[in-house]
């Protein structure tokens, strides 16, 4: 199975994977309670930067993205009593953490206004409300405003008059804040994300999970998807931007429990997510021993690339069902049994259908490829009896 011409798979075409429009999805009626906070943007400062109160920059996949020319005339815009538009913050029920869902970019150049820096290139925000992100001076240079009015040129936040600047402080940032009544899951938020983002650069449904269902769960996957022997099987050795490679380990933990699957995928994977978003350590233990003998004795049995053979592409049906079977019998197989029931697998025309088929997430068809495969492996063991 090995192939010494492995790449970093720069087609990045995969079989089965789930379209940008896939699932249509039967969204029940939700209910919010919403409220408008005016907030000046000096106390949004300080909301950001203190270590009471809880205000949060969760880990969004985007960047902070804006050139500094639409960034200073954001400033501009309220050294000139304009109007700005409100964010959307929405509340968490448990941890009261806010989370910035529409208009980052908005405040966070408020922010670097008022630190006096800029970021040269595109940025991650993850540590934004610790200062750490400050901790590299050479990413930043900086924030003199510029293509604005001429009074305004060349100043930064300090070399403003100090009328402009009391002035400044007392502008209003509004925001729009929600908490979700109904259903008491919070999974509303997930589509609200989404669908705020349906404009202009899209965000993928694992980025809005990275976003929402930020946990030690999610931390974990991003450890795992760093396993050699998985960069290995799946022929991916660069993380991927979109997070898609991320999206296939959440779908080996989630189909364990294929038999309870129901379409569409999209919030089966959903479901999973949030329920399991914080674990114990034990919990992240045992998946991530799971997972990593699971990878790891696959590779040793077959190589590199073994779920690419039925195209030059990555085929996501053979690799979640295999591998699910493969980790949910670890315990009864060895490297020789890993072998047999592959070559059976191969030559069962039913399975190979099955991953085959242009509607693998369908529940009939994913039930009969996880079904089809534990079965040829139970017809295997029983036949070493």
């Amino acid at each position: 199975m090995n192939d010494s011409s492995i790449n970093d798979m720069s087609d990045n075409a995969v079989d089965g994977e789930l379209p940008s429009e896939s699932d249509n999805l039967e969204i029940e009626r939700n209910d919010f309670t919403v409220y408008h906070s005016d907030v000046d943007l000096s106390n949004w400062i300080n909301r950001i930067e203190s270590k009471s109160v809880p205000i949060k920059i969760p880990p969004f996949q985007r960047a902070y993205k804006w050139e500094k020319s639409k960034a200073s005339k954001l400033i501009e815009s309220f050294l000139l009593g304009l109007p700005v538009p409100p964010i959307m913050v929405h509340q968490e029920k448990v941890t009261n953490r806010s989370v910035i869902i529409d208009g980052q970019q908005r405040l966070f150049s408020v922010y670097f206004f008022y630190k006096g820096l800029f970021p040269k290139h595109d940025i991650s925000l993850t540590n934004l409300s610790s200062g750490s992100i400050f901790y590299e001076s050479e990413n930043f240079e900086n924030f003199e405003l510029e293509n604005v009015k001429e009074q305004w040129k060349g100043k930064t936040y300090e070399t403003l008059a100090e009328d402009d600047k009391l002035w400044l402080d007392s502008r209003i940032l509004g925001a729009i804040i929600f908490r979700q009544i109904i259903p008491d899951d919070e999974k509303g938020i997930f589509y609200i994300f989404e669908r705020l983002n349906t404009g202009g650069l899209l965000l993928t449904p694992m980025e809005i999970r990275k976003a929402i269902y930020y946990g030690n769960f999610f931390e974990l996957l991003i450890e795992l998807n760093n396993l050699q022997t998985w960069k290995k099987l799946t022929n991916k050795f660069v993380p991927d931007q979109d997070l898609r490679d991320i999206e296939w380990i959440l779908r080996f933990f989630s189909l364990h429990d294929w038999k309870t699957y129901k379409e569409p995928m999209k919030e089966y994977l959903n479901k999973y997510i949030r329920k399991n978003r914080q674990l114990t350590d034990t919990e992240c233990n045992q998946k991530r021993e799971s997972f990593e003998n699971t990878c790891n004795l696959i590779h040793n049995s077959l190589g590199d690339k073994p779920f690419h053979i039925l195209s030059d592409r990555l085929n996501l049906a053979l690799l979640d069902s295999f591998m699910v079977i493969v980790s949910k019998h670890i315990d009864k197989l060895n490297k020789q049994r890993v072998i047999q029931l592959y070559e059976e697998m191969r030559k069962s025309d039913k399975y190979i259908d099955s991953v085959r088929s242009r509607v693998n997430i369908v529940e009939k068809v994913l039930k009969t490829r996880f079904d089809t495969l534990e079965g040829l492996l139970y017809k295997l063991l029983e036949s070493e009896k």
